[in-house]
């Protein structure tokens, strides 16, 4: 039987995992969680203030969890848990560094696209639930923006290279026909047990939400990297 000190621990990580899946419905997607599949991450300053403060709580809440008590693994768990909370509280204090958020591997130039490919689409539901995403995408792009906008303000700024980077990846996304892009691939895979009158007009429905909410959110990231940012 768990000690007072080892169900405290795992309670707090339970809280933790479905606390992070609400506040970032990305990473919950990628983990198989697919209850906030329609939406994104909250990235206005008042949301982020709200997650820092949550992070500081989750942080209080480890440290008073006494160690000396806690088994082998469970030692671990803790260390690395309040290692990774520290780790974003001393980063945090950065506010500069936390916009710099166009890289060469991954990116919000990239993401959209990489998130496509983890979502289920086997039922209609889920492919509605995916509509609903993509109709919140330029809300979503604006913020980011909104956020690039600040870190020039700040004075930071990715460096030239890797915006060159990203900015061949935002080219390659927008290059292609519609049908042939990132954004229609999970349109390619509709559940074989939606009726195919039903896929055809999802499809449609895919296409016309990358025509009308995509694309032109990726023309803007792309407008303000040429003219603004490099």
């Amino acid at each position: 039987e768990r000690s007072p000190a080892a169900q405290a621990l795992h309670a707090l990580f339970e809280r933790y995992w479905v606390v992070t899946a609400r506040l970032h419905p990305e990473w919950a997607t990628f983990r198989g969680d697919h209850r906030y599949g329609d939406c994104f991450t909250d990235a206005s300053p008042e949301a982020l203030a709200a997650r820092d403060a949550q992070g500081a709580r989750w942080l209080a809440e480890a440290r008073a969890i006494p160690r000396e008590p806690l088994a082998p693994v469970d030692r671990t768990s803790r260390d690395m848990f309040i290692h990774n909370l520290e780790a974003e509280q001393r980063m945090g204090a950065f506010e500069g560094w936390r916009t710099l958020s166009l890289g060469a591997l991954w990116g919000a130039q990239s993401a959209l696209a990489g998130l496509l490919r983890a979502m289920p689409v086997d039922t209609e539901a889920r492919v509605e639930q995916m509509l609903a995403r993509l109709a919140a995408y330029p809300q979503r792009l604006a913020q980011e923006i909104a956020r690039l906008e600040r870190g020039l303000a700040l004075g930071w700024v990715t460096p030239r290279p890797v915006l060159q980077r990203a900015l061949a990846q935002i080219d390659g996304q927008l290059a292609p026909a519609l049908r042939d892009g990132p954004y229609f691939e999970p349109f390619k895979r509709l559940g074989t047990a939606i009726p195919e009158a039903r896929r055809t007009a999802l499809q449609a429905a895919g296409e016309a939400a990358i025509q009308a909410q995509v694309l032109p959110a990726m023309q803007r990231l792309r407008r303000f990297v040429v003219e603004r940012y490099l």
